[in-house]
């Protein structure tokens, strides 16, 4: 199921709840924790989120940022299982 909905007004139960979501969001903090935070709304207990983490040297305190986009997601019910050191390939 594909949502096109604005991150910062959805109502998540539009979406529903599915066992995995896979998200690549902006990384800019806010947007960022938009996404995570619906993200969360909508998966079903025991499910799995795969999220595109900034890459180091992003930008300047990339490294501080993601500590604390853990942080936020570990107080949205979510927890780190893997981190994989990868790229995201898109057909278009």
């Amino acid at each position: 199921k594909i949502v096109e909905e604005d991150i910062f007004t959805i109502d998540t139960k539009q979406i529903g709840n599915f066992h995995s979501v896979f998200i690549d969001p902006p990384w800019y903090s806010n947007h960022y924790l938009h996404f995570m935070w619906t993200a969360a709304q909508c998966l079903e207990v025991g499910g799995y989120l795969g999220v595109s983490f900034p890459p180091v040297n992003t930008r300047p305190g990339i490294e501080k940022e993601k500590v604390d986009l853990i942080n936020y997601c570990e107080q949205q019910g979510l927890y780190l299982e893997l981190i994989q050191s990868n790229r995201l390939e898109y057909v278009m």
